[in-house]
């Protein structure tokens, strides 16, 4: 009897650690909304891919990237037009087909949301994070701009809630392309402290490829700390992408501040330079710090 409920606890603690959120059988719009990397801030959100945090206790598991295919498990990102134009507003729709080949129009809301949108140019410029409304026919669409030309990701990134089976956690990409001339821009150095939007954002933490290490962020504003606000239900939101094959894996804050700092546990997929995108909120307003860092063999 002990061992059927520790076993069990561990389950749940599993599961909360996915941050699989609270389930819902008939999906409820959200509206659409963006944060800006690299310096731009308007508004954004997400959900876990990778490992976690649930009340401060890490999970063991070790990242596998996302967004790789468009096709997981059965399911399917497909986009209705694979070419956009620069520069000007643009309607982004799509459907997740599923094993059935219709489109799936079940999801759990998590960390708020029913589905996360991530956007980025294949050099990791351009940045987006948008939440897109789900139709009756299982059509999922936002506008944005994309702003140079050039080949983009883009990342679905939610939890489907099959029918006759458990939630699952999946993150689909595929690529769109705008035309145009596609210069790419080379990655800023590795460095632990950047100031975006006159905030002076910093972190410790090496992460590794062996097991999840903590990474401690620190946001100030002219030497002082911030009052950080929670933000789609974390008061951090960080999505990291590995430079070549643009592996994706997102991960949150732990729920408390550690010191005034938000903490995350994090496993790169393996060596390589990754981006880091921080998602974090003042004064209603949100932003985003990004970073470089190269994850050694």
């Amino acid at each position: 009897m002990r061992l059927s409920l520790v076993t069990g606890g561990l389950v749940v603690t599993l599961l909360l650690g996915l941050g699989l959120g609270w389930v819902v059988h008939t999906p409820r719009p959200a509206d659409g909304g963006v944060a800006g990397g690299d310096g731009e801030s308007t508004h954004s959100h997400s959900h876990v891919s990778g490992p976690a945090s649930t009340a401060g206790v890490p999970s063991p598991a070790v990242a596998e990237a996302g967004g790789l295919t468009a096709s997981v498990a059965g399911y399917t990102l497909t986009l209705e037009k694979s070419v956009a134009p620069a520069g000007v507003p643009f309607t982004l729709r799509f459907q997740i087909i599923g094993p059935d080949s219709e489109p799936a129009r079940e999801y759990a809301q998590v960390h708020g949301m029913p589905l996360h949108l991530v956007v980025v140019r294949h050099d990791l410029s351009g940045y987006q994070h948008l939440h897109p409304r789900l139709d009756d026919n299982g059509t999922w669409s936002v506008e944005l701009t994309f702003p140079e030309p050039g080949t983009w990701r883009v990342y679905a990134d939610f939890t489907v809630l099959p029918a006759d089976a458990a939630p699952l956690p999946l993150v689909l990409g595929a690529d769109l392309t705008v035309p145009g001339d596609d210069t790419p821009h080379p990655l800023p150095p590795a460095q632990q402290e950047i100031n975006v939007d006159g905030f002076q954002v910093s972190y410790q933490g090496t992460p590794g490829t062996e097991a999840v290490q903590p990474l401690l962020f620190r946001i100030q504003r002219d030497g002082q700390p911030v009052q950080l606000q929670p933000y789609l239900e974390a008061y951090g939101h960080l999505i990291v992408l590995r430079d070549g094959d643009l592996g994706y894996v997102h991960v949150h804050t732990e729920d408390a501040l550690h010191q005034g700092a938000l903490r995350v546990w994090l496993a790169a997929p393996g060596p390589g330079t990754y981006r880091m995108y921080l998602d974090f909120q003042v004064d209603d307003q949100v932003h985003t710090a990004t970073f470089t860092v190269v994850v050694p063999s």
